[in-house]
């Protein structure tokens, strides 16, 4: 009988086991294993939305999220026009929500870029040669000097590597730039707004709610969306987000009607027809991705939408978060927020 006792007790005595943080496949320019805060950054054209994440190397905790509007014309068409007012801005939404971190990652509007997916040998684009400049100068119609021209492996692909590119223009940049200096705080990255989604959604979610679904941000001027098929990222397109969603009517029926064209044009030659062969599942995201609307939209296109809150649901740590801004707001900027300096 005592043998048994101090077996029990000796079992008691020993420490538990750390929780690991769930394997994820982490997206390429992420690093969970340095502990730090991070700001993520979302200018639009009526407003700054912030979201500040603790990552630890074995959690990612939200600390804090808010918005702060401003005047029309201080952002116009994705241009900063008086970056004193987003300061100003700024100052106040840090305040409030306050906000520690000084390192933080920025978006940079879906027109300001090109994306573009290639399926190329290994080893074909390489820093001592130019193939990815010329590759791009094929499809951004100017001169590839004036672009700053990224990319990365984003899958295996029929001849090699699947290899996702991005170029935007230095000037656009270097605005976004500038503009996390004089916010006081350390720029890490620029992200286009569709891939900021997409890299939220990817940390989010251990597993993906669908095999196969669309991602649509909607924002002013523009909505951007793309595809992820079994956990891949295919880069879609973007259109004018029709004035009634940005004015606050019912904008539903044009929004679909719009994204089906759209969708249709870019993604056909994957195979994908809406009404023949669509996604299993719509995401949004954005300024404009108002619960009902979002609803409506996905009632129109015949496709299932994802209308609960991902981060109530998700391995991420929200316990201290409070907030009033909606979670498809919230997207980019955590996507944003994860974007590691390390790497």
């Amino acid at each position: 009988m005592s043998d048994k006792k101090d077996l029990k007790k000796s079992n008691k005595d020993k420490p538990k086991p750390a929780l690991k943080a769930p394997q994820i496949n982490i997206p390429e320019g992420f690093d969970l294993t340095h502990k730090r805060n991070a700001l993520g950054i979302s200018i639009e054209e009526d407003r700054i939305i912030a979201l500040q994440a603790l990552i630890s190397g074995k959690s990612i905790s939200i600390s804090s999220a808010d918005e702060e509007k401003f005047q029309p014309g201080i952002v116009k068409n994705g241009r900063i026009e008086n970056p004193a007012a987003i300061v100003t801005a700024f100052k106040t939404l840090k305040k409030r929500a306050k906000f520690n971190a000084y390192v933080a990652s920025i978006n940079i509007p879906s027109h300001f870029f090109t994306l573009k997916e290639f399926d190329t040998p290994e080893g074909y684009f390489v820093e001592d040669n130019d193939n990815l400049q010329w590759e791009m100068g094929q499809h951004i119609n100017d001169n590839p000097a004036s672009y700053k021209i990224r990319s990365v492996q984003t899958g295996e692909g029929k001849i090699g590597q699947k290899i996702l590119a991005v170029a935007s223009r230095t000037g656009f940049l270097d605005e976004r730039m500038r503009l996390l200096i004089s916010l006081g705080l350390s720029p890490c990255a620029i992200e286009p707004d569709i891939i900021a989604a997409y890299n939220a959604l990817s940390v989010i979610f251990i597993d993906y709610p669908s095999d196969k679904f669309l991602i649509v941000d909607i924002s002013a001027p523009f909505t951007s969306f793309c595809m992820v098929v079994n956990g891949d990222f295919i880069p879609g397109g973007l259109f004018h987000t029709p004035k009634e969603v940005i004015s606050g009517e019912d904008g539903a029926f044009e929004l679909a009607q719009v994204m089906t064209q759209a969708f249709n044009k870019h993604f056909a030659i994957h195979g994908y027809v809406l009404g023949k062969k669509s996604p299993e599942m719509l995401i949004a995201s954005g300024c404009y991705a108002e619960a009902y609307l979002v609803s409506q939209m996905g009632n129109y296109m015949n496709m299932q939408v994802f209308d609960t809150d991902p981060f109530k649901s998700s391995w991420v740590d929200i316990s201290k978060l409070k907030t009033t801004v909606p979670w498809p707001r919230l997207i980019k900027p955590f996507g944003m927020a994860m974007r590691s300096p390390y790497v």
